[in-house]
């Protein structure tokens, strides 16, 4: 779900809360201070949006959101 909503450019949060039962913010805020410190996402209000930075390297940062399984496998692979 946070792939296919990053090609659109955001991710909603209160659908996110009610589609999953958790918080994205909870769930991934190590993630979004990076992002944010980098300037590749912005909160607004209810959304967390890639800046045009962050979309000029999506490729970079979906794999940010991965399962921690999938990124042992992409590790070792």
């Amino acid at each position: 779900m946070i792939s296919v909503a990053f090609y659109f450019g955001y991710i909603e949060l209160i659908a996110f809360k009610q589609r999953f039962n958790i918080s994205f913010e909870n769930q991934f805020k190590d993630e979004i201070i990076y992002l944010t410190e980098r300037k590749l996402m912005k909160k607004t209000e209810g959304k967390l949006i890639l800046t045009s930075r962050g979309a000029d390297v999506i490729s970079g940062i979906i794999p940010l959101f991965y399962s921690e399984k999938s990124r042992k496998e992409l590790i070792e692979y």
